[in-house]
């Protein structure tokens, strides 16, 4: 007996983004899991009373990839939610690199217009690749408060950035923690 091949899954990437409530991941999963998919990484946030979320996705087939389509203009009369959907290619990740070092920094205080600029400016000024970032502003006792969270890859080389994100905190009035994650540990 002859059987066909399996075909291989269909990467795809899943952006959203509309007024935020009680369910949306809930609904939105829904038509995933509906169309046999499976979320290989995905990143939420509320950015100014708006649901926003963008999804890795394994699709078993294009045809899954036109019914999640369908789906998702369901979600948009149903609960206000603009998707795009598009199939992506999957690339190799890279090697691991060698001796680099994994950081993860939080950058806190008063609300200026160029924080997230400067301190990506000097990451970038030591080759660091910023691997995920978050970014809030809330409300302090004093006025509001910019809080920034970085994933950050180090080249070893790198040795005087932490010195220097201290430096560049101290001079704008920041609180700057730095802490080096070591994955095996993890």
């Amino acid at each position: 007996m002859s059987t066909s091949p399996v075909p291989a899954p269909q990467l795809a990437i899943l952006s959203t983004i509309g007024p935020d409530g009680p369910g949306l991941v809930a609904a939105l999963t829904q038509g995933i899991t509906q169309v046999g998919g499976n979320i290989e990484d995905s990143t939420m946030t509320r950015l100014a009373g708006q649901f926003a979320m963008i999804l890795s996705l394994s699709l078993p087939s294009p045809a899954a990839l036109q019914a999640l389509q369908a789906f998702c203009h369901t979600l948009q009369s149903s609960h206000g939610l603009v998707s795009q959907l598009h199939a992506a290619e999957r690339l190799s990740p890279p090697p691991p690199p060698v001796g680099q070092r994994q950081l993860l920094l939080s950058v806190a205080g008063r609300d200026r217009t160029g924080i997230t600029q400067q301190v990506s400016q000097l990451l970038a000024v030591h080759h660091a690749n910023i691997t995920e970032l978050t970014a809030h502003r809330i409300n302090g006792h004093e006025g509001p408060v910019y809080i920034l969270v970085l994933e950050v890859a180090v080249p070893a080389a790198a040795v005087a950035l932490e010195a220097e994100l201290e430096a560049l905190g101290a001079q704008l009035g920041l609180e700057v923690r730095i802490k080096s994650v070591d994955p095996i540990a993890l």
